[in-house]
């Protein structure tokens, strides 16, 4: 059985994170900040809000599959998964002293 953890970021053009260590904070808010790009037609139309993700980081670190649990549309899921899977390696959960996959929760917050 997979552990899942809660997470959850929010990307802005200024953005604000949390439940993680400041250390980690720190390099997922500059990936982010660094990474976004949004959407055209998102921001043509004003769209706004949150894209709720499942992703799966394996036991090396890496970012596997990634689900859309709750999206926006309009190029924002694309996105969000888009920059979820670019992501530098994770720390791989441990259980029992060996790395494990794991999934984590993720909300991606969009604001202009």
């Amino acid at each position: 059985m997979l552990k899942i953890f809660k997470p959850k970021f929010s990307i802005m053009k200024k953005l604000i994170l949390g439940y993680f260590s400041p250390k980690v904070n720190n390099w997922v808010k500059q990936y982010l900040a660094s990474n976004l790009k949004y959407p055209e037609l998102a921001e043509a139309y004003g769209v706004e809000g949150d894209v709720r993700l499942l992703v799966q980081v394996l036991e090396t670190g890496k970012v596997g599959s990634v689900q859309v649990l709750k999206g926006l549309g309009l190029g924002l899921d694309e996105e969000a998964i888009r920059l979820v899977k670019n992501m530098p390696p994770w720390s791989a959960a441990i259980r029992d002293g060996m790395s494990v996959d794991s999934n984590i929760k993720m909300t991606i917050r969009f604001r202009l």
